[in-house]
């Protein structure tokens, strides 16, 4: 037969193994995500200014 108790136990130790590790991935994620933003916001409004910027300067008149 397969499923016997030893199997079942087996298949919900891993899965209670694996869902403690997903919780623990997901923890140090937030937490990584949390300490960094502020940087990934500065490097995000640098990067929209510049195409901002590029566009403007590519479509002027001024000098024409």
């Amino acid at each position: 037969m397969d499923r016997e108790p030893k199997h079942l136990l087996t298949r919900l130790l891993e899965a209670c193994f694996i869902f403690a590790f997903s919780a623990y991935l997901i923890n140090t994620a937030a937490r990584w995500i949390l300490e960094v933003w502020p940087i990934l916001t500065v490097i995000a409004l640098l990067i929209i200014a510049t195409i901002a910027v590029y566009r403007v300067w590519k479509h002027n008149d001024w000098g024409k």
